[in-house]
């Protein structure tokens, strides 16, 4: 079965130099329909076919995903050589119905995945008769690279076989601030002279709810009050065993109705050091299969005030005064006073 696949083509004489561009994005298309199903739907390609014959040149020329990006990328092309006037042109117009202002339109569907573009505004599209064109699609690329939108629920989606076409990339920004998407093992970005975008940055919200992404060290986190969009937010289960996060004032979660996601959770290692997160009446933890992650560490702090988890074998094998030591207990004088340092 074809994916659906807007696309747009050139079709030629080149006897003649006579040429005809368009584009296809009705339900269920596909490049393959040029000249096997879909001969175009202009009638005056169908007369000079008539009478000169089948064109010679039949090429696809881009395809995509949205069909409204199909169309104005049409008009694009049409507008370039201007068609319409252009007398080796069987166009007699530089676009259709898309070009004029389409500001608060969007792109929809319905159940029986019939396009319309309709308004925002538009009442089939707030009742959720007509949804976005995207929804329930996902952007994927297979093992030569070639990128196609499939349902979310493609087995091949499911399965690994295709993968999301962000995969195994990065957006970063240069000593310039430029910023761009590289491979994770782009030499640049594993060197260091490319960084993630959102390095050292975070979300934050104003008392009116407004989203800030800004630097850590920004003052205006300061001197404007923001906190981070997490604050005050908490993650729960709730009656379908989804994870969602709600108000610490809920009164759901106030009453209990919502649980916290991690209560009546432990967090535990197997035999070969793998963690994992259990119930605390799993049975693997009675039995001994299951250990705590924490079992036979230490809380330490080292001389630079880093605190770490070391095991018991290494603390107990320092010797020395304890302020000589690498690593003390976090909770020993010494161990307080190199966190305090370690913080002004």
């Amino acid at each position: 079965m074809s994916i659906y696949t807007p696309f747009t083509y050139l079709i030629g004489w080149t006897e003649h130099n006579i040429w005809y561009y368009g584009c296809k994005y009705a339900k269920n298309c596909h490049p393959n329909d040029l000249w096997t199903t879909y001969f175009t739907s202009s009638k005056y390609v169908k007369k000079f076919v008539k009478e000169h014959g089948n064109p010679d040149i039949i090429q696809i020329r881009k395809t995509f995903i949205d069909p409204l990006d199909c169309a104005i990328w049409e008009h694009k092309v049409l507008r370039r050589v201007n068609a319409k006037l252009n007398p080796k042109f069987l166009n007699k117009n530089n676009g259709g119905k898309f070009y004029s202002d389409t500001t608060g339109m969007v792109t929809t569907k319905d159940k029986d995945s019939n396009y319309f573009f309709v308004c925002l505004n538009d009442p089939r599209y707030i009742s959720g008769e007509l949804v976005h064109v995207f929804k329930g699609l996902v952007v994927v690329k297979d093992k030569n690279g070639i990128t196609m939108s499939v349902s979310i629920d493609d087995p091949r989606y499911i399965s690994g076989e295709l993968v999301h076409n962000t995969k195994g990339f990065i957006t970063v920004k240069d000593k310039n601030g430029k910023t761009m998407s590289v491979s994770i093992d782009d030499p640049r970005y594993i060197s260091g002279e490319l960084l993630a975008s959102n390095k050292n940055k975070t979300i934050y919200k104003d008392k009116n709810g407004n989203n800030f992404s800004l630097d850590i060290n920004d003052p205006k986190i300061i001197t404007e009050n923001l906190v981070g969009i997490q604050k005050g937010l908490v993650p729960v289960i709730d009656k379908t065993g989804t994870c969602i996060k709600v108000s610490v004032d809920d009164p759901r979660y106030v009453s209990g109705k919502l649980k916290h996601v991690s209560k009546n959770l432990v967090v535990a290692k197997d035999q070969t050091g793998n963690i994992v997160s259990v119930s605390s009446d799993d049975p693997r933890l009675k039995s001994g299969e299951l250990v705590g992650s924490t079992k036979g560490l230490i809380p330490a702090v080292n001389k630079n005030g880093k605190f770490k988890q070391i095991s018991k074998e290494e603390f107990y094998s320092q010797t020395g005064p304890k302020e000589d030591r690498e690593w003390v207990s976090n909770r020993s004088f010494e161990g307080r006073r190199r966190l305090e340092l370690s913080r002004e």
